[in-house]
């Protein structure tokens, strides 16, 4: 995968457990009725809201700078959290060095405010810690282009490992794209590592609801 020049975004994971009692697709409308907050957010260019493999609901966000993310997720945020959800917000912060567009772009219906109730699904490639930052751009030699890619991003976090956070239109290029022999070749730039895999029932492109604010 050719990668562009430096950039300076953030990804965020969050994930915060699901109450036993919510069903996703109650969970889901509360996501398309927070819609527009978030694409009021500073800073904020794309947000998935998401449900993992372990029934946690959140998001994995795209911001332009990690001042803006750290601005959203302060303290308040996780006070917030803990009083409303009894628990506490896993959310996890990438330096975002470089983001690349896919060919494919989302389908769906459409929702105010530039969201969309879709398909999608985000993959989360995370090395083990003290990985060496070099390897970031290897990874891209063994990470080609896809259909069903929407968008890539290449990271890494504070602990020094290593990030790749794709999106995808839906969950058959997900797992098309993920094969054993892939996960090998990823294996034998960075060694041990985790996928993790989020359904993404809505997105948000906030950038492109700031432009047409009023």
């Amino acid at each position: 995968m050719s990668l562009p020049a430096p950039q300076s975004n953030a990804v965020v994971i969050v994930r915060v457990p699901a109450p036993w009692w919510a069903p996703n697709f109650l969970i889901t409308g509360r996501f398309i009725d927070s819609i527009p907050e978030y694409a009021k957010a500073p800073g904020l260019l794309h947000k998935s809201y998401t449900f993992s493999e372990q029934r946690e609901f959140g998001g994995v966000y795209l911001w332009e700078s990690r001042r803006a993310a750290e601005a959203w997720f302060n303290e308040a945020w996780h006070e917030r959290v803990r009083k409303q959800r009894g628990v506490e917000g896993n959310v996890r912060m990438l330096d975002a060095k470089y983001t690349v567009p896919g060919t494919a772009n989302f389908t769906g219906k459409e929702l105010p405010r530039h969201g969309l109730r879709t398909d999608a699904v985000i993959t989360w490639l995370s090395s083990e810690p003290s990985t060496e930052s070099s390897k970031l751009e290897l990874l891209a030699t063994v990470l080609p282009q896809s259909p069903g890619l929407v968008r890539v991003s290449f990271g890494t976090e504070q602990d020094g490992r290593l990030g790749v956070v794709s999106v995808w239109s839906s969950s058959a290029a997900a797992q098309a794209y993920w094969t054993a022999e892939r996960r090998a070749a990823v294996s034998s730039v960075i060694g041990p590592h985790t996928l993790s895999t989020f359904d993404a029932p809505v997105v948000l492109d906030a950038a492109v609801a700031k432009q047409e604010s009023p």
